[in-house]
């Protein structure tokens, strides 16, 4: 068709025709749109779906396009080469999916190629003395992290592919052994490995092994925790249970210029035995005071190829024997007498000669006593206290006495609390009103309905219970009862409650409620790890936990290491550290002397708690008279609303004995305005639910779509009104 030759009138007749036809299309669609809105809205009322997207049609152009039908062509041909998303139809994308290059054999393949490069397989072994209780491989994924729960019922997360992660996944493959005390810190965001119960072939009951538990990698020892610690594929990892090293010395008593060998060893891990210990540097320290971290090295020396160095003091005292490898943490403990001190021929093994001399540890702790009565920090004053409570009435009794009386007490946590209240009762002086702290509030107060402080501990509820039931608590209290069964649901099952000392604490706890279920059988399993937990030199471990064990066991038989502890000042212990001494000292007296800590502390009964009931019933009346005469319904809410603040306020007996009969007549007479307010807002309610009906209705689908319809027909011939007026110019 050639346009330029179309006349003027030509133009007119075909604009005229096109505008007719536009006009009457969109006309056609807002007056059939009703039927559509129509069958949509019954559609969606029906189904209760929403409605689909439309999908955009294939426009005939690109159908039509030789360019793009010949691409369409080679790529169903080939299967290779995908098609344009406006050119793929619905079936044809099942088709082109299905025809992709990943096959489902293909994808697992790739799958497992992905696990298998994620995955680490180590070599785990977990010893427990002579029993190993676990040994194979381990497949962790690798930095994949997974949920252990800690010793406060808290769950933490870990990496999985690290030495802990590797006990932990062994943990759950195997019934030998489990992880029963998890300690979690969150200053160093790290584990520790409290205690894990062991199954051994010769123990029919489980074995609580704790606070001794070392790992090796690859035959070294990290210096990060073992939650801290990456491993790597064929890793081979040692949990064991023991001191990575040891110090065997000839003799633990020596006098000023004699000779002792020191011998160092290691620990064979894979075969449970020390073994000599070459090349390592043993040293004889004392404690530095302004460094209890950093203890002062006296003498050192290296060992030889049996793992042994000979040394010679000549001054007295107390010395630490321990290995520059380890930090010269404390191994072995050595006295050096003087001559005067003892008559015991030099290198002589027999102590028997060396006694404890009492009077000049008394005399120690005197010298030591600061003008006011303290002994320095609230520790060791209130466990001097204690210790001059069991020596008897002397004036460094007296000068303490008068100190904790006037004092001002500042406690950290529960367990200073507790012990305060020990050192007041031991002196006789009351814990409730003897000073401006009622010290026996301050303990119950951390009661949680179980037990005593922080869960995760076990001191704080032992060293509740001494101050409670010598101050008018008994077994019949369940701040008692419930406690004594939390540590008894603790103990270990080799009878111990952590250690040595704790355990003869707790002894000596549970031997005040040996009334209450189970507490007598605890008590005879833990009295038979403590008589089994002494060494041949009369010792308990070290001279802390001997004092706690032989005051529980009311045992003298450790008096000659005993006077191996004591120098020539009659203080314990070792070395310039004067704090540490006089702990030790004042640990001293009450086992000396036979006192447990209940036979030192003076009985206290519970303060009556005294209430003014006169007072609490008139202003119950008070009350009751002005809720008896409102003015309005408004104002006996109100009054309701403050009576019930007030009852609150008053003790459930005061307000069961309020006569309430004088003011019934007034009170009913209120009800019934009550009543008559009442029916009011029933009818507002009804009325106000008339109106949610009508709402309700004209929310109804139905009608929004008549309505919609009704709109859509007035647009549609609105704009065939506009047609006509354009075309016949009206």
């Amino acid at each position: 068709m050639k346009i330029e030759k179309i006349t003027n009138m030509t133009k007119i007749k075909f604009m005229t025709k096109n505008i007719f036809k536009s006009y009457f299309l969109i006309a056609v669609l807002f007056i059939s749109n009703p039927g559509l809105i129509l069958a949509e809205e019954l559609t969606q009322n029906e189904t209760n779906i929403e409605p689909a997207e439309e999908i955009a049609p294939v426009t005939e152009e690109i159908i039509n396009s030789p360019a793009q039908e010949e691409q369409i062509e080679e790529s169903i041909s080939t299967e290779l080469i995908p098609i344009s998303d406006d050119a793929k139809t619905t079936e044809e994308i099942p088709q082109n999916f299905s025809a992709a290059s990943f096959s489902e054999e293909n994808l697992s393949e790739a799958t497992n190629t992905i696990e298998a490069t994620n995955t680490i397989t180590v070599n785990l072994n977990v010893r427990y003395q002579d029993n190993l209780v676990f040994s194979g491989p381990v497949t962790l994924t690798k930095d994949a992290t997974t949920t252990v729960l800690d010793n406060t019922n808290t769950n933490r997360e870990i990496i999985a592919s690290t030495a802990f992660g590797a006990l932990n996944q062994a943990d759950t493959q195997s019934s030998n052994f489990n992880i029963s005390n998890l300690a979690y810190y969150a200053s160093w965001n790290a584990f520790l490995i409290n205690c894990i119960d062991i199954a051994t072939s010769t123990n029919s009951s489980l074995i609580n092994a704790c606070y001794n538990w070392q790992y090796v990698v690859n035959d070294s020892y990290p210096f990060v925790g073992s939650d801290q610690y990456n491993l790597s594929d064929g890793d081979n990892i040692y949990f064991y249970f023991g001191a990575p090293r040891i110090i065997e010395l000839s003799t633990s008593t020596i006098l000023v210029g004699d000779s002792f060998m020191a011998t160092a060893k290691s620990y064979d891990y894979q075969n449970n035995v020390y073994v000599p210990a070459p090349n390592y540097t043993i040293g004889v320290t004392q404690p530095d005071p302004n460094n209890p971290w950093s203890p002062i090295v006296l003498f050192s020396s290296t060992t030889n190829q049996l793992g042994q160095s000979i040394f010679t003091i000549n001054q007295p005292g107390s010395y630490d024997i321990g290995i520059a490898e380890d930090y010269y943490a404390i191994l072995e403990n050595l006295f050096v007498a003087s001559s005067t001190d003892t008559t015991t021929q030099s290198g002589s093994e027999n102590n028997s000669s060396i006694s404890l001399n009492i009077n000049k540890a008394l005399e120690f702790l005197s010298e030591n006593q600061s003008s006011d009565g303290s002994f320095g920090d609230d520790l060791y004053t209130d466990w001097a206290a204690i210790g001059l409570a069991a020596a008897g009435n002397s004036n460094a009794k007296t000068l303490i006495k008068n100190y904790l009386l006037n004092q001002k007490f500042s406690a950290d946590n529960l367990t200073d609390n507790e012990r305060h209240a020990m050192a007041l009762m031991s002196l006789d002086i009351n814990p409730y009103t003897g000073t401006k702290t009622n010290y026996i509030e301050k303990i119950i107060e951390e009661f949680d309905g179980k037990q005593f402080g922080d869960e995760g501990l076990i001191n704080d509820d032992i060293f509740a219970l001494l101050p409670l039931l010598n101050a008018g608590y008994n077994s019949n209290d369940i701040e008692i009862s419930k406690t004594a069964a939390y540590i008894i649901s603790k103990q270990n099952s080799n009878g111990s409650w952590e250690s040595v000392d704790l355990t003869a604490a707790t002894i000596q706890a549970l031997s005040l409620v040996s009334d209450l279920p189970n507490v007598n059988s605890a008590l005879e399993k833990a009295t038979a790890y403590l008589k089994n937990s002494k060494q041949g030199d009369g010792s308990f471990g070290n001279i802390f936990s001997t004092l706690w064990a032989i005051q529980t066991l009311d045992d003298n038989s450790s008096e000659n290491y005993l006077a191996s502890k004591q120098n020539s000042d009659g203080g314990l212990e070792t070395g310039s550290d004067l704090d540490s001494r006089i702990w030790a000292t004042s640990y001293l007296l009450p086992a000396y002397y036979g006192k447990s800590w209940d036979a030192l502390m003076f009985n206290f009964k519970k303060p009556k708690i005294e209430s003014d009931a006169s007072d609490s019933i008139d202003n119950s009346e008070n009350n009751v008279k002005e809720i008896t005469e409102p003015e309005t319904f408004e104002n006996t809410e109100n009054l309701v609303d403050d009576t019930l603040a007030a009852t609150e306020d008053n003790s459930l007996s005061d307000l069961e004995n309020l006569d309430l009969e004088n003011n019934k007549g007034e009170v009913e007479n209120d009800e019934d305005k009550i009543d008559d307010t009442n029916n009011n807002i029933e009818t507002q309610n009804n009325l106000k639910l008339q109106a949610n009906v009508l709402d309700s209705f004209e929310n109804l689908p139905i009608i929004k779509t008549f309505t919609s319809i009704f709109a859509t027909t007035l647009a549609g011939l609105g704009v065939m009104w506009g047609f006509i007026a354009t075309v016949f110019k009206i």
